[in-house]
């Protein structure tokens, strides 16, 4: 009598599992969230839309699109994709390419094997995010996310529990804790190129900056201040008082009545510098701002790698910062710059649009004719007017179209740092005092948790710097003789009592606030992950390793050492695990087939090692006929239930498989 077993395992790739279904395509939902922002609409629209109808497809039997639909759609959306951005490579167009296919293969699941694939796509979509943003606060989520692609994993690597439950939550926890040795050892040994490990040139959206390449006093009747931070500065010993913190920035040079921009002396020249004071030593973390500009205390000595000074002072580099830079500087507060400056650089700081501005142009004569070449002389009368003018400071000025000079001076007398640094330049290159206008920032927020100073976006101002004989260019700021908070206690100080959003930030830099302290150590939080983890670079790297005492480690010899490393912990782990093996403990089908395989034994018919159930069942038949009935009930059921994807009828299939075990009573053949 000759039996056929049939494989239980008809389909070699067993059918997705509803339960898994619909956690697979929330996790792949909130992976790309974060994208949205920045793919087309469409993108997130047809992402968004097809996991829903694969949802509504796996609850209602909805017939899926076939082979020759799903390959148009392909086509289709790469095409899209091409037109939207002119090319599928790079940063972005690769990304939104990565987001259609993945929601194209989401049309096509079918088995569980596209289920596997589709997560495997998670892991690598959730990679992308990084490319973007990898502040702390993406950190965790994009954590989150990976628990939750490894609790997926575990379940689908679960046959006999088809649903997400608490035994895959705290397996895939288990795994990423044991990975985490791993993770610091390569992430603290892994050789450094010169910028940071996920960074690219490309990679940091367009920051808002405070400053800009011209200035334009009348312009604008309300200025909005940015919380954003600027760059933070660490200082070695004692810091300086507020009133001394001036962030040297872009030098204004050329005047056209209305606007003022950059454009000084140009040409090889030695720069004068001597030191008049102690130098104070820090070092500033420059976020990206997408500019050449970097900033330091007037004056700086020195200047850092990759950047130069101009033939005005400033410090720029020779890329554009697009991530974020750290750098040593000492400055002098005290100083005395370019006491011999060249003709042509006098004559382009007293130069004045022919006609412009009468009214200030009779005012700084009356002090010409007064104090003639006596330069201190003038710069003190328009201090003095200043100070007894009814000027006050404001952020919310009137427009000034006319004559932003003359109106501002003589009329209005509302207006900010802008306002007044601008319009004292003015005075004085009428009088005949050689002036220009110096913007940065001044000031800033000490934050006592992370022991640094924070200067913001809104900290940026504008002061005025005059040509004195024997003294060189002097920085003196009229802001401070109509405003003094503003320079000895920061713009907060100075906008107290104005309305909306003014006043809104003037009270959460109120001292003590528990917003603007619960604002502090957030930001000291945020200032450490930047520090060790994003802006973890070969320069940081070689610092840590020296205070390791590994001194000229190569990146050969760190790549080496990293690899014994990881060898090391790896042969670790796995001798725990093997130590810590539990015994295998056999299922009650297990246990059933074994008492099956002893009887059988016992009857002169042992099963070979090699040989599996299909297998036996034959050979058991052939040498049994009469029990042929019981032996295929046996090897057809524990192939199910040992092999099987699961089914609702397991419970029915062991208690056949007992019952038949029990029964089963071989003859030995004499």
């Amino acid at each position: 009598m000759s039996m056929s077993f049939s494989n239980p395992r008809t389909n070699m790739h067993p059918p997705v599992r509803a339960a898994t279904l619909q956690w697979l395509l929330v996790t792949l939902v909130l992976i790309a969230a974060p994208h949205a922002p920045r793919v087309p609409i469409w993108i997130s629209t047809l992402f968004l839309g097809i996991a829903t109808w694969r949802w509504l497809a796996g609850r209602r039997n909805w017939t899926l699109p076939n082979a020759w639909i799903r390959g148009l759609s392909a086509v289709f959306g790469i095409s899209a994709v091409f037109a939207n951005y002119g090319t599928v490579f790079g940063r972005e167009p690769g990304v939104s390419l990565l987001l259609v296919m993945v929601a194209l293969k989401m049309i096509e699941l079918r088995s569980q094997r596209d289920e596997w694939v589709l997560l495997l796509l998670g892991y690598f979509l959730l990679l992308t995010s990084f490319l973007f943003q990898q502040g702390i606060g993406a950190g965790v989520y994009m954590l989150g996310m990976a628990v939750l692609l490894t609790a997926l994993l575990a379940t689908l690597s679960d046959i006999r529990r088809p649903g997400l439950e608490r035994k895959h939550w705290r397996m895939a926890g288990m795994m990423m804790l044991q990975g985490v040795p791993l993770m610091l050892v390569l992430f603290v040994l892994f050789p450094r190129v010169d910028r940071p490990l996920w960074g690219m040139s490309d990679a940091v959206d367009t920051a808002r900056t405070g400053l800009s390449d011209s200035m334009s006093p009348g312009a604008f009747t309300n200025l909005t201040l940015s919380d954003e931070v600027a760059f933070r500065v660490d200082f070695t010993g004692e810091r300086p008082p507020m009133s001394k913190l001036y962030w040297r920035g872009p030098v204004f040079w050329r005047y056209d009545g209305q606007q003022w921009r950059r454009g000084g002396p140009t040409g090889p020249r030695r720069l004068e510098f001597t030191g008049l004071s102690e130098p104070v030593d820090y070092t500033v973390t420059l976020e990206p701002h997408d500019r050449l500009w970097m900033f330091a205390l007037d004056i700086p000595g020195d200047v850092p790698d990759s950047s130069y000074f101009t033939t005005d002072y400033r410090i720029e580099t020779d890329r554009q910062v697009k991530d974020r830079r750290v750098y040593s500087m000492r400055s002098w507060l005290n100083y005395r710059i370019d006491v011999t400056p060249r003709p042509e650089d006098l004559e382009l700081a007293t130069s004045l649009p022919a006609n412009a501005h009468p009214r200030a142009r009779a005012l700084a004569g009356q002090w010409r004719e007064q104090f003639g070449d006596d330069h201190p002389g003038i710069v003190n009368a328009a201090l003095q007017h200043f100070r007894e003018q009814p000027f006050h400071y404001t952020l919310a000025p009137p427009l000034l179209r006319i004559d932003p000079v003359d109106q501002f001076l003589f009329e209005s007398r509302a207006g900010f740092c802008e306002h007044y640094a601008g319009s004292f330049v003015v005075l004085m290159r009428a009088a005949g005092v050689p002036a220009r206008v110096v913007t940065g920032y001044q000031g800033g927020v000490w934050n006592k948790l992370g022991g640094y100073f924070m200067v913001r976006q809104a900290d940026a101002h504008a002061w005025s710097e005059v040509w004195l004989p024997e003294r060189g260019w002097v920085r003196v700021d009229p802001t401070a003789a109509v405003a003094p908070e503003r320079v000895e206690r920061g713009i907060a100080a100075a906008i107290r009592g104005e309305q909306g959003v003014l006043a809104a930030m003037a009270q959460v830099d109120e001292i003590g606030g528990w917003r603007y302290q619960m604002a502090l150590a957030w930001d000291a939080i945020h200032t450490s992950w930047g520090r060790w983890v994003v802006g973890y670079n070969a320069q940081r790297q070689r610092s840590l390793l020296q205070d390791w005492g590994m001194d000229d480690v190569s990146p050969t010899e760190l790549a080496r050492g990293m690899v014994v490393v990881v060898g090391v912990l790896l042969a670790v782990f796995a001798l725990l695990m093997f130590q810590r093996r539990p015994h295998a403990r056999r299922s009650p089908a297990q246990l059933a087939w074994l008492r099956f395989n002893r009887r059988l034994a016992d009857a002169g018919l042992p099963r070979a090692d090699h040989e599996g159930p299909l297998d036996f069942g034959r050979r058991a038949t052939a040498r049994f006929p009469d029990e042929a009935a019981r032996i295929e009930t046996i090897v057809r059921d524990y192939a199910a239930l040992r092999y099987g994807a699961g089914s609702t009828d397991s419970e029915d299939r062991l208690r056949r498989l007992r019952r038949a075990v029990r029964r089963f009573r071989p003859r030995a053949r004499r």
